[in-house]
């Protein structure tokens, strides 16, 4: 399921609490990049210059992706480049264990 809806909470440690919520962009199964638009968000939502305590993301009305493939569908050069990565990435893993290898942003 592809989410279309998602929010970012953030408390900080003095208690103040931000919400926001934000409309993804319609995305399929091949291109579900949710970093981008999460990533915004944060900056949004995180405006002040306060330790923070506590971050909570959540998302809704859940899609099923379209059954329909698109006739002439010519990835792009970046798109190729995704799909090996997480390829490898997955070859890693099966090899040495899922904590072998982690995206730089979650590290």
């Amino acid at each position: 399921l592809i989410p279309r809806k998602a929010g970012l909470s953030v408390r900080y440690s003095d208690q103040v609490e931000t919400s926001r919520q934000i409309r993804l962009p319609r995305l399929d199964f091949r291109s579900l990049d949710l970093c981008n638009p999460l990533e915004k968000l944060f900056f949004e939502v995180c405006s002040r210059r306060v330790r923070v305590n506590f971050i909570r993301v959540w998302f809704w009305e859940f899609d099923p992706p379209s059954p329909q493939l698109a006739l002439f569908h010519t990835p792009s050069p970046d798109e190729n480049r995704k799909v090996m990565t997480t390829q490898a990435m997955d070859r890693i893993r099966e090899r040495y264990g899922t904590e072998a290898i982690s995206y730089g942003k979650t590290a």
